[in-house]
Parts: structure tokens; sequence; C-alpha cells
């Protein structure tokens, strides 16, 4: 993985700038605060162009492309259009300004069913690119286009850069910023650990993909809880362990 720098307002990797592909939808100064990690909802190139067209009043400082690849749009001392509506802390209205952006390539929430994933505009999505989860926000699981680790990585690297540089207070979702009324980046990006990865790195876990379910997930067995060791085993069983029975 490339290493990641910044300078002058612009994203190095390996010491190089990124490619730039400036978008006309900016504001004014950006005083970063906080870092806002978004999902395309379409590709790479799609949402590039779509960034830098006048007509979507919106933008990003960066897009991640699926190999990790990377176009920056807005110098990150000048504020993105990519929250809209959003607060968070004591900043209420628009977080825009006291944000930095990053667009990460992903279809976002689908349609269908094993074997006949889609996107809502019926574009086909393979079996291991998908999970069924429930959103954090709540409603019923339903399927997300999966992030791939190169992509993770590059997120991370990037992440970690930025946060050298301007000290985030806090690193959040779309849906974070936002709350019924965004669901980016959603429940296949694993933000606990890419959080703590940026901001905690020495206390951050490894990435490992999900594994897409063949099926809808059955409902597990109920747990029989008895005894001390019964207590013991079920801890173990959600994930509190290893605890030792």
């Amino acid at each position: 993985m490339p290493i990641y720098t910044i300078a002058g307002g612009r994203l190095l990797a390996d010491g190089a700038l990124v490619p730039y592909h400036p978008s006309p939808n900016v504001g004014g100064p950006c005083r970063p605060r906080f870092l806002v990690h978004h999902f395309t909802a379409g590709g790479f190139a799609g949402a590039v162009d779509w960034l830098c067209d006048p007509r979507a009043k919106a933008s990003a400082h960066l897009v991640v492309a699926e190999d990790g690849g990377v176009m920056q749009l807005v110098p990150f001392d000048r504020t993105a259009w990519h929250a809209g509506r959003s607060s968070w802390g004591d900043v209420v209205g628009t977080v825009n300004s006291a944000s930095i952006g990053i667009e990460i390539a992903n279809l976002g929430d689908l349609e269908g069913a094993p074997g006949a994933w889609r996107t809502e505009g019926g574009q086909p999505v393979p079996d291991d690119r998908v999970i069924v989860a429930r959103h954090k926000a709540g409603g019923a699981a339903r399927p997300w286009h999966t992030y791939p680790p190169a992509q993770i990585a590059a997120v991370i690297g990037i992440s970690r850069a930025l946060h050298t540089v301007y000290g985030f207070e806090a690193l959040l979702g779309h849906d974070d910023v936002a709350p019924g009324r965004k669901v980016d980046p959603g429940p296949a990006f694993p933000m606990d650990m890419v959080r703590a990865a940026v901001m905690t790195p020495e206390r951050a876990p490894v990435f490992r993909p999900p594994r897409p379910p063949a099926a809808p997930p059955e409902a597990p067995a109920p747990l029989v809880v008895e005894t001390p060791k019964d207590v013991q085993r079920a801890l173990n069983t959600l994930g509190y362990g290893p605890l030792k029975v």
C-alpha cells in the first residue's frame, strides 16, 4: 500500500500527488474538525463525473476506487459539498465547512435474492459481494454491497494521513451526521475497525471481509443458561470472550 501524506491541501501517495479532477462545486475555507465517510451508490468513474458536474451541486474531497485508487476533487482547505443537511456536536445545519468528505465507490443497499442480487437500477451483483444485515438505525435486514480489502486499506491509510495533519475530533459516517436521511457507508463498511485503525491504531483489529450468506441467515438456537459455566459459554457465543470456561 502507498504511504500517504498531505501537503498544500493535496494528497500524495509515495511522495507523488494523486490524480486531481477539480470540482466546481466548492465553498469557502474549510477548517476540518471531522472526517466523514460516504458510499457513492455507484461506480468510481461515474461518481467522479457526477461530483464534478455543476448540476450535481455536490462534491467530496476524495473518491476511493475498489482497487484502492484515489481521485482528489477538492483541496482539503476548501469546503466540499458532501454532507448536505447535517449536524454533529455544536455544528448544526451542515458539517461541510468543518469536515473532510471521502466518497468510497460502493453500490450501497441492493435488491433481490441469492443468485439474483441487483442495484435499484438493475445492475447485477454477485453473491460473494453481498451481505445481508440490518442498518444500525434499525429496520429489517437487507442486502448490501461489500467493500474489498484493498479499498478498506486505502481508506485507512488516507484517513490516517489526514488525521495526522488535522487531528480530527471524530471519524463519522454520513449516517451519523444525517441520521434518518442517509444510510451510507452502511453496515457492510467496517466503521468500528476503521475508526480504531485511524484514531487509535495501537488497538486496531485486522480487517477481514464478511462472508456472504448463501441464503438468509437462520435464527440462532436459544441459549440455555442455568449454571455459571452456561453463562460463560453464552458470553463467548455472543462475542464477549474469549472467557475461560
